[in-house]
């Protein structure tokens, strides 16, 4: 077991290397960023928390009434997740949210979550049998999601596959397509 000393000396590097990257949402100097909806009817804010590197996310209304809250920080500084990207999809609807494991725990996993604004409702694409493997994913009109996920009939292997989704239809059906082969039926 690391102490929290050595596992920020690991995760560091990584965070560091993210935000070079441009993949780590959150600023240099651990400031929030901030994601205004398209239409700016709502304000998506991502916090650094405990060092910098595990996160909350709050989505408030224009009016800053809090409209949705996923704080993915641990109480030992290790165990919690940090948002690698976040935005909103171009409609506005939903705002999507992919993570890493703080402390180097399940490198190969970026849970990714998303909140409806119409249903007031937050979802987890695992929950649906989509566990994603890529912390990078793309948003295109008007709510479609395209991200990578592990391949659950081959679980050893390093062969993804490419998801794309409407998250409309997701949350009206409640399952992924039957031709996904992971889907939960």
């Amino acid at each position: 077991m690391k102490s929290r000393n050595e596992a920020s000396l690991l995760i560091r590097p990584v965070v560091a290397a993210l935000a070079l990257s441009g993949m780590l949402c959150i600023a240099q100097g651990g400031r929030p960023k901030l994601y205004p909806s398209p239409d700016k009817a709502f304000v998506a804010t991502v916090r650094p928390v405990s060092q910098g590197e595990e996160s909350v996310v709050e989505v408030k209304s224009a009016k800053g009434q809090l409209a949705w809250r996923l704080d993915l920080h641990s109480a030992d500084g290790e165990h919690g997740e940090v948002v690698v990207k976040a935005a909103w999809t171009p409609d506005g609807r939903f705002f999507v949210v992919s993570t890493s494991h703080a402390g180097g725990h399940s490198p190969a996993m970026h849970p990714t979550r998303f909140w409806d604004r119409r249903q007031k409702k937050a979802y987890d694409l695992a929950r649906f049998g989509a566990e994603v493997s890529d912390a990078k994913f793309y948003v295109y009109a008007p709510d479609v999601l395209s991200t990578e996920v592990r391949n659950c009939k081959q679980p050893d292997s390093d062969v993804r596959i490419a998801l794309v989704l409407n998250l409309r239809d997701l949350v009206d059906i409640g399952k992924l397509p039957a031709s996904f082969p992971c889907a939960r039926q």
